[in-house]
């Protein structure tokens, strides 16, 4: 797939060579038909011209022809200068560099943008209670090491002035995978979108950014803590999204539902599938963009990257339904079988003026047993707390705030995030991720250097027997970013 790329690339940047001197030599015969039309003899010239057409002549219209995207049956024959539909097929093929390699007509008809995204990470994992729970001296920083944190190849396909296609593959682990596969369908000049693949759903603001232009190294644990449970990954389904008037963003699909556990089921253990579907959206209004859609915030960043001397102010909310029929656990050897209703909602909001940017999240889990789970089953997750090592009962919730500022306008941020998760309120125990940030922007988004350090504690649990106990660790983070 690969070498295909780079054949196409090397084509669409051969055609733009050849287009731009051909454009030239017919830009001068056009300049010199003009001198020529000013002098007294121009009704001769220009009658004895339509009758013979000198060769030397003939072969700059050819050229011209074929630098404009004409294939041999046109290349040759004289132009009607008068007649715009006679251009309707001309397209010049040109490269350009914003951010990143882009190809694209000069029309805007067609355009392939290459995609690439690697970020390289060194961790450094302080446990300072590993060595007072009778653990192994060396568990002191265990976790520390390289790791590639993302790793995305892929590109970005327009065309039609209303379609565009977008592929990401990522490497996770030494395996292979789509990353993002999805179609959009742009109407009414990005007013109404139509996304079709798999893709991130529309839950939240920071869940939905874009990875290369994230704040801090990670995300925020308030909604990605495994232990809440909300299950927030891509997914296959239908969405549509779009921005009105400047001021109101929406969002809002159709989804699989298969985020928690998997999609499959497993037959062998008597397992269905989560055949249910997700439904959900969100909707955000920014209030100064109404009329002025520079003073809106649309997601897809974080940080006052771009600064603007106007404020910029947008608050979401975010509702989504799905009800899993794969939870299971085990009962006297023997895995039960229960299904759950989910509901999750959240709110956010983000504030930025000139080189200053903050941002919230509050987001709910209600988790509901269907009115047919045997008792026994009810009892036992609630008192437990665990399937799969998540919260499956009850309520949980989470919310972070994250502020930032370029102390060196697009070149140095420095960030701090206050990042909190109560897996279940109904039961004791709450955790804690506070952290903070310095990027160091090389080439804008392309080349840029991040460091964070986050502590991770607990409150309010039993230490010896509580699932959800977080011992106090540290995490220091170096990432360098390459993108385009």
């Amino acid at each position: 797939m690969t070498g295909k790329k780079h054949m196409v690339m090397l084509v669409c940047c051969a055609l733009w060579l050849l287009a731009s001197p051909m454009e030239a030599a017919a830009k001068k015969k056009k300049s010199r038909k003009k001198q020529e039309s000013t002098t007294s003899q121009v009704d001769e010239e220009s009658s004895n011209r339509s009758q013979e057409t000198p060769v030397e002549d003939q072969q700059v219209e050819d050229e011209a022809s074929w630098g404009m995207g004409y294939d041999e049956e046109t290349a040759g024959v004289p132009l009607d200068k008068g007649d715009e539909s006679s251009h309707s097929t001309a397209r010049t093929l040109g490269v350009v560099w914003e951010n990143g390699l882009v190809i694209r007509s000069e029309d805007g008809w067609f355009q392939f943008r290459p995609t690439a995204l690697l970020q390289p990470l060194f961790h450094l994992a302080i446990n300072p209670d590993a060595q007072s729970n009778l653990a192994p001296h060396d568990n002191f920083y265990e976790g520390t090491g390289f790791a590639m944190q993302r790793a995305r190849f892929g590109f970005q396909f327009e065309m039609f002035h209303f379609l565009k296609l977008h592929l990401d593959s990522g490497w996770e682990g030494g395996d292979g995978r789509f990353v993002d596969l999805y179609a959009d369908f742009e109407l009414l000049e990005g007013a109404i979108n139509l996304r079709i693949g798999y893709a991130r759903p529309w839950f939240g603001r920071q869940f939905v950014a874009e990875e290369t232009e994230l704040q801090m190294i990670d995300y925020a644990q308030a909604w990605s803590d495994e232990r809440l449970a909300l299950g927030l990954k891509r997914d296959i389904g239908a969405s549509i999204f779009g921005m009105l008037a400047g001021g109101f963003e929406y969002g809002a699909g159709i989804w699989n539902g298969n985020q928690l556990l998997g999609l499959e089921g497993d037959e062998e253990r008597g397992i269905p599938g989560n055949i249910d579907f997700m439904v959900g959206g969100r909707v955000a209004v920014h209030p100064m963009g109404f009329g002025d859609p520079e003073s809106a915030a649309p997601v897809g960043y974080e940080s006052a990257f771009e600064p603007s001397n106007k404020a910029r102010l947008a608050i979401g909310l975010t509702a989504f339904y799905n009800r899993t029929h794969d939870n299971t656990i085990e009962i006297s050897g023997l895995d039960q079988v229960y299904y759950m209703r989910r509901t999750k909602l959240a709110a956010d909001l983000i504030f930025l003026y000139k080189d200053f940017s903050v941002q919230g999240e509050f987001f709910y889990l209600l988790n509901r047993f269907e009115d047919d789970v045997p008792d026994a089953v009810e009892e036992i997750v609630r008192r437990t707390g665990e399937t799969y090592g998540v919260n499956t009962s009850g309520k949980g919730m989470g919310y972070y705030v994250q502020a930032g500022y370029y102390f060196l306008p697009r070149q140095l941020e420095a960030s701090v995030r206050y990042d909190f998760v109560d897996e279940n309120i109904e039961i004791r125990g709450k955790r804690y991720y506070p952290a903070l940030g310095l990027t160091y922007h090389f080439f804008e988004q392309v080349l840029k250097m991040q460091f964070m350090y986050r502590v991770n504690f607990s409150s309010g649990y039993d230490k010896e027997n509580d699932l959800g106990y977080l011992p106090t660790t540290h995490d220091i983070m170096l990432m360098l970013q390459v993108a385009m």
